[in-house]
């Protein structure tokens, strides 16, 4: 069963502050940003700035809502986030990092952990990462279900990469599915992670205890993919 993923630091304390609130909001938006040492390493740390650190507001429109995910329940809470790879920093932190990072299946799509995610998805050809983290929660505030969605532009050969990470992670594609649908089962709870793979974009969905079957787990694949083929203003 793949783990929740925290989108960032700062995501992941705005995470907590949801469950422990009184009420969630419908959306919530963190902007995280960071400040640069005096070179580059292997971290993205450098005078160019840090890869990962350009993050800003989600375009209504581009990414599932919490009410797409648990449509009859109040108790939701979304955090999302836009982040360019596309820039000085990542392709400085990409020339310098040692080698590729592993990819690590139970995290769910894309199978990277957080503080790597951003250097091993630019490495790949990844330009742009749209991600949202869906939260149900309970009466004592405390979290029943997760959904996660990524939403990653790419360029060159990063499709095929893509594909082959889901090969790797154990996914079986649907048949005559195009673009190609790879799942990933979670033992009881079914679906556990559900990708489709364009040329251009590239979809995931990560579902922990969200207690959604699998034909609506499909179906919030599909809504999100066509969401994604909205054209944004950052592309």
């Amino acid at each position: 069963m793949p783990r929740a993923r925290q989108l960032t630091r700062v995501l992941a304390c705005a995470l907590l502050a949801l469950a422990a609130a009184a009420a969630c909001t419908p959306d919530v938006v963190s902007v995280d940003a960071a400040s640069a040492s005096d070179r580059v390493g292997p971290s993205g740390r450098g005078t160019l700035g840090i890869c990962g650190d350009q993050q800003t507001a989600v375009e209504p429109g581009l990414l599932l809502t919490a009410h797409d995910v648990w449509p009859a329940l109040d108790d939701v809470g979304k955090i999302a986030s836009d982040m360019s790879l596309d820039n000085p920093a990542c392709r400085a932190a990409v020339a310098v990092a040692s080698e590729p990072e592993r990819i690590s299946c139970e995290l769910g799509f894309p199978w990277y952990a957080s503080d790597a995610l951003p250097i091993a998805l630019a490495r790949l050809g990844v330009t742009r990462v749209r991600e949202a983290e869906f939260l149900r929660v309970r009466s004592d505030r405390s979290v029943s279900g997760q959904v996660s969605e990524y939403v990653l532009t790419l360029s060159g050969s990063a499709a095929a990469h893509i594909e082959e990470a889901a090969i790797t992670c154990d996914g079986v594609q649907a048949p005559d599915a195009q673009p190609p649908v790879y799942t990933i089962r979670g033992g009881l709870d079914g679906i556990a992670v559900a990708v489709r793979v364009g040329y251009g974009t590239a979809v995931g969905l990560t579902f922990t205890g969200a207690g959604l079957n699998d034909a609506t787990k499909l179906a919030l694949l599909d809504k999100a993919a066509e969401l994604a083929s909205r054209t944004g203003p950052t592309g």
